[in-house]
């Protein structure tokens, strides 16, 4: 089929596949942590950000894909914000955000966030290209803020992100590699998916872009995952391999289907790999916890008994 021959599409597919695994395991690592949260809203705006661009590039309704565009362009300061966000509350649950942030940065993102799905950048479509690429736009003034908060934000990310590589043990030359990697990654967006549409009418490196997604998603939640138990992380890790696997392979069934009931059918069962996979990752975190309260009771119990047959040899 035409779609399943799209570029885009593969893309699509396995960047959000990689973000809904990684974006749930953290969340569900503990559910009541704000930087858990905050992760999987990042997590949830990027697969909304590479979803419209998709969607936007095999619409052939204009008005449909005038919003979508419109819409990608909002989920791409919100999910920039979340990242920043989470940065901020990374190792800091109890984090006292100052009034110029919640009452300057937040309402500003928000009011940004709605002005973008309106003609404030995309005023129309300027022509359809060929199927599977994202449409050609007019674009107005707002284009110049939206850049500076995209520059703005990523600026911040970086120099929190940094900041809080230096309180980790990692050595300076692993900080310096990780910082240099997130650094190209967000480049590599910018020039994909910002430079080359507006200056260059130029939308067929935009699936790069979505691949971009990986890298950085990827490097957060390895700071995050390094920073809690070990073991757990490594009974995660051993399953999100296994799972990513077994992912891969079920997209390649997809898109080597030649029908579309064999298509649904690859279709349903990588949704149910999906589903199962975040359900063993609940099982294991839950698994996890309770051992821990056991080792604790153990210990206690240790103690005690130590105590016991301190005071009987006492006596």
């Amino acid at each position: 089929m035409e779609v399943l021959q799209n570029p885009n599409l593969i893309a699509l597919y396995i960047v959000v596949i990689v973000i809904s695994i990684l974006g749930f395991a953290i969340y569900y690592q503990n559910i009541h942590d704000p930087t858990n949260k905050t992760f999987l809203g990042f997590s949830i705006c990027l697969i909304g950000w590479s979803a419209t661009s998709y969607i936007s590039s095999i619409s052939q309704n204009q008005t449909i894909t005038l919003i979508l565009i419109r819409i990608s362009f909002a989920f791409s300061i919100l999910y920039l914000f979340f990242l920043l966000h989470t940065i901020l509350t990374f190792k800091n649950e109890k984090m006292e955000f100052p009034f110029i942030y919640k009452f300057g940065v937040v309402p500003f993102v928000i009011l940004i966030s709605i002005l973008l799905c309106s003609p404030f950048i995309v005023k129309d479509i300027k022509n359809f290209p060929n199927y599977g690429f994202v449409p050609l736009v007019n674009i107005s003034f707002g284009i110049i803020i939206f850049t500076l908060c995209i520059l703005v934000l990523i600026t911040s990310i970086l120099i929190t992100f940094y900041r809080k590589l230096k309180f980790s043990k990692l050595p300076n030359t692993s900080r310096h590699i990780i910082l240099f990697f997130l650094f190209t990654a967000f480049i590599s967006k910018i020039i994909f998916n910002l430079v080359l549409p507006a200056l260059f009418d130029n939308t067929e490196y935009i699936p790069f872009g979505y691949i971009m997604n990986i890298p950085i998603i990827f490097i957060v939640s390895l700071i995050i995952f390094s920073s809690n138990n070990r073991i757990l992380n490594l009974r995660l890790a051993i399953i999100h391999i296994a799972f990513f696997v077994l992912v891969l392979v079920q997209i390649l069934n997809v898109i080597k289907s030649n029908s579309f009931n064999i298509i649904l059918y690859h279709s349903s069962i990588l949704l149910i790999i999906l589903m199962l996979g975040l359900m063993l990752t609940k099982m294991i975190i839950k698994y996890h916890k309770v051992e821990r309260q056991f080792l604790v009771l153990h210990e206690d119990f240790e103690k005690r008994k130590k105590m016991v047959y301190r005071n009987d040899n006492v006596d």
